[in-house]
């Protein structure tokens, strides 16, 4: 009798330290937002998937596009159809479709128009 209520101690304990470590991990397991610095700044809006506007000339978005917000998520491209325009990083594929997108945001953005002069 003694050992299993030992046991249900420790099994406690253990629930409770792993739910304290699964807290504390989880800030650091956050991942960091890496924008190339190849990356241009400019002005995106999607017409209708896969078409585009960059800097309000028409584009079409590779096949396995990836646009990521600005919390480093993957952004389903049918979600901004319609949106109003933005200011993002980019880079292009050798066939000059729109391959990367990051959404910026404002302090990213503000810093894009800065560097490039073009996106504000």
């Amino acid at each position: 009798m003694h050992n299993r209520l030992r046991l249900r101690r420790l099994a406690a304990a253990s629930i409770v330290a792993a739910c304290a470590l699964a807290g504390a991990v989880r800030p650091a397991l956050a991942q960091i937002r890496r924008i190339p610095p190849g990356a241009r700044a400019g002005r995106f809006a999607i017409t209708s998937f896969p078409q585009a506007l960059l800097d309000r000339k028409p584009v079409v978005l590779a096949p396995g596009v990836r646009i990521l917000s600005t919390d480093n998520l993957l952004v389903v491209p049918s979600t901004l159809s319609g949106a109003a325009e933005q200011i993002v990083r980019y880079r292009l594929d050798p066939l000059n479709q729109v391959i990367e997108v990051w959404l910026l945001t404002p302090a990213e953005a503000q810093a894009a128009a800065r560097d490039t002069g073009s996106a504000s």
